[in-house]
């Protein structure tokens, strides 16, 4: 990815976690503790997303049977980087990754897998949480975007 797409992308992560801040997910379950146990909702959005803003090529990752601090976690993964939109949920992370794969936690879980995209279509929960959002982060990043 070159510093443009890059920016697009820190810009549509910081859209996305505004936006769920700023709205009522009380009936998003995976998104209710948002950043605490929401990766997998999290990761499937914002990919959607991403791929809604012409930066297509995310896919999901998905680990399990880590340490007892984290028993499973999800990111995405396009080109050798990572977006960890949930990062924060872990001890000594205060924020969201972008950055050269490989996810610092994906030396601790096991059963790492990829997991495309169009699974959303097959989790209708998230599929509704992603249109709900989808229209916050709109408003929030167009808002910003010059």
């Amino acid at each position: 990815m070159d510093e443009q797409q890059l920016q697009k992308v820190k810009s549509i992560m910081n859209a996305f976690r505004l936006a769920v801040r700023n709205m009522d997910v009380s009936s998003h379950s995976g998104l209710r503790s948002f950043p605490h146990g929401s990766c997998r909702w999290a990761s499937f959005i914002l990919a959607k997303v991403l791929e809604d803003y012409g930066q297509e090529g995310w896919y999901i990752r998905c680990g399990e049977q880590g340490p007892s601090w984290l028993h499973s976690h999800c990111w995405l993964e396009r080109g050798g980087y990572i977006l960890d939109i949930t990062a924060d949920q872990v001890a000594g992370h205060d924020g969201p990754l972008l950055h050269r794969a490989p996810s610092p936690f994906e030396s601790v879980l096991h059963r790492v897998r990829s997991i495309p995209l169009s699974d959303i279509y097959d989790h209708q929960p998230i599929l509704d949480a992603y249109r709900e959002l989808s229209l916050a982060i709109a408003s929030v990043h167009d808002a910003d975007t010059p």
